[in-house]
């Protein structure tokens, strides 16, 4: 085990439970997390090298950020 190795998040910060992916745009680079357990969305956007990067914590899908 290294520290400068990063670990995968794929975890609600608020209930814990397990995130899956609700909407990917590939031309816009983003794509939208939903929260199984409380129903949080998170949006993340692609950057060049260190991979996707959280925007926004939200409950309402409809303000999108992007």
């Amino acid at each position: 085990m290294f520290p400068s190795e990063k670990k995968k998040n794929n975890n609600c910060y608020d209930c814990g439970e397990s995130l899956e992916l609700f909407e990917m745009d590939m031309r816009k680079e983003t794509k939208v997390m939903k929260c199984k357990g409380c129903g949080m969305y998170y949006f993340y956007k692609k950057e060049l090298l260190s991979g996707w990067k959280i925007l926004k914590i939200t409950k309402d899908p409809s303000h999108l950020p992007i």
